[in-house]
């Protein structure tokens, strides 16, 4: 961002200097929005994301790549990475439920305020048959968050989860905030 407005800042001061003007009627707030509207447009695209499965459909604002899915790894049905916001999206498909899908929420609920490894646990309301939740683990010494959805569609069972090491959870449940079943 610093190297955009310098290189900005020099382009505009080359053509001023081949104007032949020493003064400029373009104010610095007129370069910053100018500036702010060219990010908005390089950065801000809209993008529909499906998994492998064609079961799940995410509509994130990011530039993100799909990765190739090491086959040994049969739940994971995608992998998707936004190198500028630090975030990576993962589709599972956790096959079939074995208890009716209000107990198995409420199972999930329980081992995240049991467990240990993880930390600043929020869990959402169940609605629709998905349920939000969030928490942060350690490995190496590294502080990883997660925001997630655990979607239930009859008996099938679909984890989708956002992680990253310095999104605020806030904009990570952005990229949650549509994800459709298909």
């Amino acid at each position: 961002m610093f190297l955009k407005r310098f290189f900005y800042f020099i382009a505009i001061c080359s053509l001023l200097n081949a104007c032949g003007k020493t003064e400029s009627s373009v104010s610095d707030a007129d370069i910053s929005n100018e500036m702010a509207s060219t990010e908005e447009v390089n950065f801000s695209s809209l993008q529909t994301i499906t998994d492998s499965s064609q079961k799940i459909t995410l509509k994130v604002n990011g530039m993100f790549t799909v990765d190739e899915i090491d086959s040994s790894n049969k739940s994971l049905t995608l992998l998707s990475r936004n190198q500028l916001d630090d975030a990576v999206i993962r589709v599972e498909h956790l096959g079939k439920l074995q208890v009716p899908s209000e107990q198995y929420f409420k199972q999930l609920a329980s081992m995240f305020k049991q467990q240990k490894t993880y930390n600043d646990v929020r869990l959402g309301n169940v609605v629709d048959e998905r349920m939000s939740y969030r928490f942060t683990y350690k490995v190496d010494e590294e502080k990883i968050k997660e925001s997630c959805l655990a979607i239930v569609d009859g008996e099938e069972l679909y984890s989708v989860c956002v992680q990253s090491f310095n999104l605020p959870f806030d904009a990570m449940d952005k990229y949650l905030s549509d994800v459709r079943l298909n």
